[in-house]
């Protein structure tokens, strides 16, 4: 049960193998049996292959967080949850290194891939140590994948982006196009708007 405990201190609810066998310090047989054991007595649940919570109520984005990696939290769920945008189909929307729809649990992933350049720069990113306990983008990193991604947009409510962040972003990625779009939505909604250029 101390093992348990562990877990159930902590500030996330959803955990993978590695992360589990890093706090337990446990050999890779005995972990799978203690694994096995707590999930037949109810103790954990598995949500997937590797992937376990400590209970039923789970928190959705440290699950997204975890199905693939490396990844994050961005687009259109960051963008929501700060007020930018309105409407969006409703999964849960994650940067990765490969392009997948996921149904786990109830819930639907959207895994959009990205260039490893921008997917491994931690510009923008937070790594949460309160619940989501998962990385997960900024705002201003997420319209800036985002519009990477898709092009630009409407936005509903645009205040919540920091565009001075938004732009230093743009300049890391290394893509002219991209920067002027950021660029001329910074001149559009921020009184005093400047930046770095465009990487080369």
């Amino acid at each position: 049960m101390d093992r348990l405990l562990e877990l159930y201190r902590r500030a996330q609810s959803v955990f993978t193998v590695e992360e589990i066998s890093l706090i337990w310090q446990e050999t890779p047989n005995r972990l799978r049996a203690a694994l096995s054991y707590y999930v037949k007595q109810g103790k954990l649940i598995r949500l997937r292959q590797g992937i376990y919570a400590t209970g039923s109520e789970f928190e959705p984005l440290e699950l997204a967080g975890r199905i693939f990696s490396p990844s994050y939290v961005s687009l259109e769920t960051v963008l929501t949850r700060a007020g930018v945008i309105f409407q969006y189909r409703g999964e849960i929307t994650v940067v990765s290194y490969l392009t997948r729809e996921v149904e786990c649990c109830g819930y639907k992933f959207s895994f959009r891939k990205i260039k490893d350049e921008i997917l491994y720069d931690p510009c923008g990113l937070e790594v949460r140590s309160e619940p989501p306990v998962v990385s997960m983008a900024s705002p201003a990193r997420a319209l800036v994948d985002l519009i990477y991604l898709d092009g630009p947009r409407d936005l509903g409510n645009p205040d919540s982006i920091d565009w001075q962040q938004a732009l230093a972003i743009a300049s890391r990625f290394g893509n002219k196009r991209l920067f002027k779009d950021v660029k001329r939505y910074a001149e559009r909604h921020s009184p005093a708007p400047s930046g770095s250029q465009p990487a080369s």
